[in-house]
């Protein structure tokens, strides 16, 4: 038995007269995890992730916002100074 893909009134109507009927429903139509290759190929990760990189990158750095970067040689003379 094939049923519509999308959930609509007539294939739950459908499903609980073959509940009540005594099938399983889970063993005729659906299995679980049948859809585990196109998770994998769509899930985050597959791609540039350009935002993720970017706020992976600011998390690291406590979400500073509004400064000017010290340059390399202030910083080295504060350094040295200290």
């Amino acid at each position: 038995m094939f049923l519509k893909r999308h959930w609509n009134c007539y294939t739950f109507e459908l499903c609980l007269a073959l509940f009540f009927a005594g099938f399983a429903l889970n063993r005729l139509v659906f299995s679980d995890n049948w859809s585990a290759k196109a998770k994998r190929r769509r899930t985050t990760g597959t791609g540039r992730c350009r935002y993720l990189k970017v706020l992976r990158r600011r998390a690291k750095n406590g979400f500073i916002e509004g400064k000017k970067p010290v340059s390399q040689r202030k910083r080295a003379a504060a350094a040295k100074a200290d």
